[in-house]
């Protein structure tokens, strides 16, 4: 899937999550605003808003409950050499559509998502057909961490192995998990 394609993909989805009502606009400003809840990455790193450990009181973006929206600065803040990280296992639920989730488990995928595509999924805890294309989107675009070792080239929509992998590296680089080997690709081994 080329990346015009993919572009076009993440369109759909956004536009189907929440009717566009065309406003927009805010002028300048101070430079003070909210950076932890405008939906961008102001200090390069990769993360942004409640994904970013700089947004948290804590500095811990595994934490849902010390997130702080109104956080101005999204710097991370230093750490002594030697000191242990603050973050860990984002999500350690496997998801899918049609099936009894964990709920706190998919919002904070629909968080993730939300973030890291910059859509607008309700964030429900309810893994629907929004949440589950948004999970295709990311997929594709990480198609040689999620896919490729499955010997797969379409998504699934699937939270499982290589998914969470991605993710929770992404949510906390420092984790460093390798992708799990010895896969077998279900469909394939459903084939006799």
């Amino acid at each position: 899937m080329g990346m015009q394609a993919i572009q076009n993909h993440m369109f759909l989805v956004t536009k189907t999550d929440e009717d566009d009502d065309g406003g927009g606009g805010g002028g300048g400003g101070s430079g003070s605003h909210t950076r932890c809840s405008d939906k961008k990455d102001n200090d390069d790193d990769g993360l942004v808003d409640s994904a970013d450990p700089g947004c948290h009181s804590d500095g811990n973006a595994s934490n849902a409950d010390s997130y702080v929206p109104s956080d101005s600065d999204e710097q991370n803040g230093g750490q002594v050499l030697g000191a242990q990280t603050s973050c860990g296992i984002y999500v350690d639920k496997y998801l899918r559509r049609g099936y009894k989730n964990d709920a706190e488990a998919v919002k904070k995928v629909q968080l993730f998502l939300n973030d890291y595509l910059k859509l607008k999924l309700e964030v429900d805890g309810i893994y629907g057909s929004k949440t589950e294309e948004a999970v295709r989107v990311f997929q594709i675009l990480h198609k040689d961490k999620i896919l490729t070792p499955w010997g797969v080239t379409a998504s699934t929509g699937i939270f499982y192995l290589t998914t969470q992998t991605e993710v929770n590296n992404i949510m906390c680089p420092d984790l460093n998990l390798q992708i799990p080997s010895n896969l077998i690709n279900f469909t394939a081994s459903m084939i006799n």
